[in-house]
């Protein structure tokens, strides 16, 4: 089956112009596929692990900060003046109390309540998650559980601007080099036809000799390559 596949892509007879094209259609293709691997697959985990970290590290800070409270009152006012400096939406839970919550409805710390998601925490210690929303856009939340003192820190924030600055420009490159190839496949039949043409005028020249025998004369060759004149 690959064999014929390779025959039909690349057949064993073929006309310059042909193989020409096929040519740089394999080369500059296979950049192309690989440059947009590269950008779909490779930078975008590598935007969504920075994401990730980003998320961890502030879960972690804002747990210590809220750690050193002793009271439930003290704990609810940190949640409340860091969410309202970094713009962060905080959910601070134990397995009984909610202890602070800045976060939308749909993500109110009542959900981290769940005997479920508590056993989850204990067992992963951290849940990262990514939401998709057709009017609001990407979200992340990062849950963090903290087993020493027992709390649940979520971190949720909609999609950094970096994060959509990247996501644009891979869109950006992969356009660029689909355009790119189809430059190049236009560039490459140009250029055949310019070497092709001239090599049809000397074969139909070379078929009246042998034909007809005209032995005078000089073959017309429309071309500025220096071998061809």
């Amino acid at each position: 089956m690959l064999k014929k596949l390779w025959e039909l892509i690349f057949p064993s007879r073929a006309s310059t112009q042909t193989w020409m094209v096929l040519t740089f259609a394999l080369f500059v293709g296979s950049a192309v596929v690989v440059v947009g691997l590269y950008m779909v697959l490779v930078l975008r985990g590598e935007t969504e692990q920075a994401v990730r970290t980003m998320l961890h590290d502030q879960a972690e800070q804002i747990a210590v900060q809220v750690e050193r409270e002793s009271t439930l009152t003290g704990r609810a006012k940190v949640v409340r003046d860091i969410s309202r400096l970094t713009r962060l939406q905080i959910s601070v839970a134990t397995p009984d109390t909610v202890i602070g919550d800045t976060a939308p409805s749909y993500l109110q710390a009542g959900a981290l309540l769940d005997r479920a998601n508590f056993d989850r925490a204990d067992r992963e210690q951290f849940v990262y998650e990514q939401y998709a929303d057709l009017r609001e856009g990407a979200s992340f939340h990062m849950a963090l559980y903290r087993p020493t003192s027992g709390l649940i820190v979520r971190v949720s924030q909609p999609e950094p601007a970096l994060y959509s600055l990247v996501q644009r420009m891979q869109v950006v490159l992969i356009v660029g080099m689909v355009m790119a190839l189809v430059l190049a496949l236009v560039g490459s039949w140009v250029a055949a036809y310019q070497v092709v043409t001239p090599l049809k005028t000397i074969r139909e020249s070379a078929r009246t000799v042998v034909s007809e025998g005209q032995f005078e004369g000089r073959i017309r060759v429309d071309s500025r390559a220096a071998e061809f004149q």
